[in-house]
């Protein structure tokens, strides 16, 4: 296809009719600064001057949670073992995870998002999209953004970075290109010229091995992806050519979904040393299914009105070499502990190989839309 063949087609892809349909909605994404080491350092002023991380000691085969800055400053990151952790800095407090506080201040958080949309979706306890556009009289959503973000740090003591977009997707980037603490606003009319230089890195759906299979076909910023030739992008991209093509141009069809519901309720725990015996795994299966069913069971009790239907029971290993396997049963009215533990003898049957973690739960809704689902 020759270049005059493709401007156009890109043209007719992009006019401006579509260009201002997928432009008016106003969305915020708010993600707290290390969430869990904040509420920490809230809670405990003498912990703001110190490398903090949140998670298993160094002693254990734990992984972090989070950090706080001082900490990031070393290179420990979330998700690192803890052992590695402290090789990076031999000064690192690790404190253990305390879920019950950060399920509180998360809480407070969310009324306030509350009291301004029914449009929240919540990502995690420390990340949400706001859907505004109908609040919005003006031109933009920065003073309702600025106005959360300040009433969050005065109720709750955490600060918090939003970036304001009309998607998605350029959202969640503008909350990540100031931080801590940070404000940036992406409008629709700086759509073109911010999207050229934009990293693919930040497209989402584009991981560390998408972007490496990419550079090397010296695709490295948005304008690459534009002055592709459709021909080329579907190829490269499969059945995603096209959203990659909208997305490096700005435009995302996503919808904030204030009405999600829960999928799953599920528990796991991971072993300081591999387990292989069948009995012992047992007995550790008893401990996940008791601390799971105490969770369940208030979950349920606590739940405003009925919640979703248990649809499935599963159980999840993962093994020594961190592969990991799952096996799962309908629902037939039964969630006892001897249901979960057929499950685990059908897994240990098939492979008898030490295991560090395990896990167990039920999904939620209608048996067939969990098919080809994984599990957590």
């Amino acid at each position: 296809m020759d270049q005059i063949t493709q401007s156009s087609l890109q043209d007719s892809l992009l006019n401006e009719d579509f260009i201002s349909k997928w432009t008016k909605n106003r969305i915020l994404h708010f993600d707290l600064d290390c969430f869990y080491a904040a509420v920490e350092m809230r809670d405990n002023p003498a912990l703001r001057n110190v490398p903090l991380a949140i998670g298993g000691p160094a002693n254990s085969r734990g992984v972090l949670c989070t950090s706080n800055y001082l900490a990031r400053s070393f290179g420990v990151k979330s998700a690192m073992s803890s052992n590695l952790a402290v090789k990076k800095c031999p000064k690192l407090l690790i404190l253990p995870p305390d879920f019950k506080k950060y399920k509180a201040a998360s809480r407070a958080v969310f009324d306030i998002f509350h009291q301004y949309t029914n449009k929240v979706e919540g990502l995690s306890l420390d990340e949400a999209f706001l859907d505004i556009t109908d609040l919005c009289t003006s031109n933009f959503a920065s003073d309702i953004a600025r106005e959360i973000k300040k009433k969050v740090f005065q109720q709750t003591g955490l600060t918090i970075s939003v970036g304001a977009s009309y998607n998605k997707f350029l959202a969640k980037v503008a909350s990540d290109w100031m931080k801590p603490d940070g404000f940036y606003v992406i409008p629709p009319t700086h759509r073109q010229r911010f999207m050229s230089d934009l990293d693919i890195k930040y497209i989402f759906g584009v991981g560390q091995k998408s972007r490496e299979r990419l550079n090397a076909k010296k695709i490295f910023n948005c304008a690459d992806i534009q002055n592709t030739p459709m021909a080329d992008l579907k190829q490269i991209f499969g059945s995603r050519y096209l959203d990659m093509f909208y997305m490096s141009h700005g435009i995302d069809f996503r919808k904030v979904d204030g009405e999600g519901e829960r999928k799953s309720f599920t528990c796991e725990l991971t072993f300081n040393d591999d387990v292989k015996d069948p009995l012992m795994l047992m007995q550790r299966l008893f401990r996940v299914y008791s601390e799971w069913h105490g969770r369940f069971q208030k979950w349920q009790s606590n739940a405003e009105e009925a919640g979703p239907n248990v649809s499935t029971l599963v159980v999840k290993v993962k093994y020594f070499d961190f592969k990991q396997t799952t096996h799962e049963t309908r629902f037939r009215g039964d969630y006892s502990f001897v249901e979960f533990q057929k499950l685990l003898e059908h897994i240990l049957a098939k492979r008898a190989e030490p295991i560090r973690l395990l896990g167990l739960g039920v999904r939620l809704g209608k048996a067939e839309e969990h098919t080809q689902m994984t599990f957590l």
